[in-house]
This record gives structure tokens, sequence and C-alpha cells, in this order.
């Protein structure tokens, strides 16, 4: 075994990913940005397989049932929790810069594997 962990991504997260890529490509009209974006994706998802608490804890006033854990990537904020007894990682969300997080970060969704 390598000590690295798996790495999914939830249904939400896997959606935030097409959206922000079909942007970059359809609406910008800029398939290097989006070459760049899902290369940075990949490389932070290697990353996280190794580092899995490289984020910082996500401080909110709200009460969650989950250790949420935040990264920024470029323009982005990547949200996820790191399972260390399952050695597993959800990617909860990859959300624009400026989006409202305490209105979007909820709990109770379920993962998929890429």
């Amino acid at each position: 075994m390598d000590g690295s962990v798996k790495v999914s991504l939830s249904r939400h997260a896997s959606i935030d990913y097409e959206r922000i890529s079909l942007y970059l490509l359809e609406d910008l009209y800029q398939s290097r940005a989006e070459e760049h974006f899902s290369r940075n994706i990949d490389t932070l998802f290697l990353n996280l397989a190794i580092f899995p608490k490289m984020g910082n804890l996500y401080d909110t006033d709200k009460e969650l049932s989950r250790p949420y854990r935040k990264l920024n990537l470029d323009k982005y904020t990547v949200f996820y929790v790191y399972y260390e007894e399952q050695r597993c990682i959800e990617v909860y969300r990859i959300l624009a810069g400026l989006s409202n997080y305490t209105a979007i970060i909820k709990d109770a969704t379920p993962i998929y594997e890429i």
C-alpha cells in the first residue's frame, strides 16, 4: 500500500466541476483556461491523496456534522472532508471565490468515485 487516501467527488462537486469547465469553454471560449483549471484540479486531488490535511478547517457559525476543510485554487475554493479511519476524502464543493459559503455548505450528500 502506498499510504495515499482515496479521493471521491460528491454529486455537487461533480456538478460544480462540470459547470466551471463548461463556463470556461462555452461562455468564455477559453479552452486554455479550462485546461489550466482541469490540470490544477487533478494536481490538487493528487496532493490531497498524499497530504489529506493540507486544507484549513472551515470555520463557520453553523453547526456542521463533519469537519470541512477548504483550499483555495486560483479563483475557486474547494471544500472537502477527510475521513481518517476510512482513509478517504470526499470533495464536497468546488465554488467560485466570491460565493456565499455559509449558504451553500450543508450536510448529507452521497459521494461518487472519480
